[in-house]
């Protein structure tokens, strides 16, 4: 009997073909045409070697080539007045050595603390001061990330303070001495701060040259 005309005969057809096992279909790849000699296009590259992006703002540095502030002007002046702080704490450094460079060669100076010149006796007070500085240097870092650079500055400047209220009185060489590391100390955690808080508050059109006063002022 011909049953080729009956209706299950095409429905057996089509399941059959859904059976066919996938291998045998042509993927997405293999219909996709390819061409001999065939280069990437611009900017197509895989992504998995990417590493880093590269972010630079054009149109800010152009701006500051072309439209730099006027360095006379009421907001410029502010800036350096804000800045004149952390100008400070180079100004602190270099005082404190200036001026126990000179009192050294005091007579006075060395017959209240019975020293006698040389080097062994007064090489103390100036070794103490760095003593300080290194004691200081594992919270600098911390301190200054932590809370800022302005309190990073301000605790500096405290301790620093009470390390001159310890050394100025001093009526013995170990109370002047406790004075000078105290004064060390905290004049390494300022410091840890003090020229960063100016680089960061420059403006970028003269940045080099307001970072660069910080040490003019010394």
């Amino acid at each position: 009997m011909d049953m080729s005309h009956y209706p299950f005969q095409a429905v057996s057809s089509r399941a059959a073909a859904k059976q066919r096992p996938l291998s045998n279909m042509a993927t997405h790849e293999e219909t996709k045409p390819h061409f001999e000699n065939e280069e990437p296009l611009v900017g197509e590259q895989d992504v998995s070697t990417v590493t880093g992006v590269n972010a630079t703002s054009v149109t800010l540095a152009a701006a500051l080539a072309e439209q730099k502030p006027n360095i006379w002007s009421a907001n410029m002046i502010r800036l350096y007045m804000i800045m004149g702080i952390g100008y400070l704490v180079s100004t602190m450094n270099g005082f404190d050595s200036s001026l126990m460079g000179a009192i050294n060669a005091m007579p006075q100076y060395q017959a209240s603390f019975g020293l006698s010149g040389a080097g062994s006796t007064t090489g103390i007070v100036f070794m103490i001061y760095n003593v300080g500085q290194v004691v200081a240097f594992p919270f600098c870092g911390w301190l200054a990330d932590s809370y800022g650079r302005r309190i990073c500055i301000f605790v500096g400047c405290t301790i620093v303070i009470i390390g001159t209220a310890i050394q100025t009185p001093a009526t013995s060489l170990g109370m002047f001495v406790g004075g000078r590391f105290v004064l060390g100390f905290g004049a390494s955690i300022a410091s840890a701060a003090g020229p960063a808080y100016t680089v960061e508050l420059a403006h970028p059109a003269y940045r080099g040259f307001m970072a660069g006063m910080y040490n003019n002022l010394w």
